[in-house]
């Protein structure tokens, strides 16, 4: 009887240990598929910067043209402007430079040019509220030109996360950031990577008009390898700051390494 019990269990028992086998080999299959390169410096500033809400925020505001200005860690920037040293009364609002009045209205909930501000005790504690708001390492930067019209800040999110890695402006003459045809026309200090090189941290340009931050390599059995990448300047809020991969069954996807549309760089 004991024999029989036995055989019974460990009849009952197989289909578990067939379950624990398929669970291995899918996890296995996963580790094949979806394989990240070593870290790189680049890529952790770029997810570090894609976690600050502010200043995902004034990209889009930025890139809309719904204000003038986009928050960034560089203060060596053309119009960078900095957070005031103090702001509590109606007299330090009249020491304010004219961007940094700007600033403060906007994030008061006022209008930018703070026409609508009110010298009471309401209003200064809103003002009061928005410089708390203001990260002392963040600068906000006046780019916006004379229409008013909103900017593209793919560039602008690729230049920031260089500036939080190396701690060095990589701008332009008018220190602005490269823009992605400039990256590809060879300006600045980058350097090409051909396609078997690139890894995590290498920046791709897709055609001449926008630029990402890889931040994973994509390897498949059956289709082409990928890479997911971040960055901003995709048309809304909320992809910004967001990762997009590469689908292995989307015949029409951009992240593929072999799209001859990609180019690739490093510093």
């Amino acid at each position: 009887m004991s024999k029989w019990i036995e055989n019974t269990q460990k009849w009952l028992d197989a289909p578990k240990k067939w379950e624990r086998k398929v669970d291995k080999w899918f996890e296995n299959s996963e580790k094949v598929l979806v394989q990240d390169d070593s870290f790189s410096g680049l890529a952790d500033s770029a997810d570090k910067l894609a976690a600050n809400s502010l200043v995902m925020d004034y990209y889009s505001h930025f890139e809309k043209g719904t204000y003038g200005f986009f928050f960034s860690p560089n203060p060596k920037l053309n119009s960078a402007t900095k957070r005031p040293s103090k702001f509590s009364s109606w007299d330090d609002w009249d020491l304010l430079a004219p961007n940094q009045i700007r600033t403060l209205s906007v994030l008061g909930g006022f209008k930018e040019d703070a026409t609508d501000v009110i010298r009471n005790n309401t209003d200064l504690d809103k003002l009061k509220a928005a410089y708390i708001v203001w990260p002392s390492n963040l600068y906000s930067v006046f780019w916006q030109n004379e229409k008013f019209k909103g900017v593209w800040t793919c560039n602008i999110f690729v230049g920031d996360a260089i500036y939080l890695w190396k701690k060095n402006a990589i701008i332009n003459d008018n220190r602005h950031y490269f823009g992605p045809s400039d990256i590809k026309d060879g300006k600045g200090p980058f350097k090409k990577v051909t396609n078997n090189k690139v890894s995590r941290g290498c920046i791709v340009v897709f055609g001449n008009t926008h630029t990402e931050i890889i931040t994973s390599i994509k390897k498949y059995k059956f289709a082409d390898d990928g890479f997911c990448s971040i960055g901003a300047g995709r048309g809304n809020r909320s992809s910004t700051g967001t990762i997009r991969c590469d689908g292995s069954m989307n015949p029409d996807e951009t992240r593929e390494i072999e799209n001859p549309n990609n180019t690739y760089y490093t510093l």
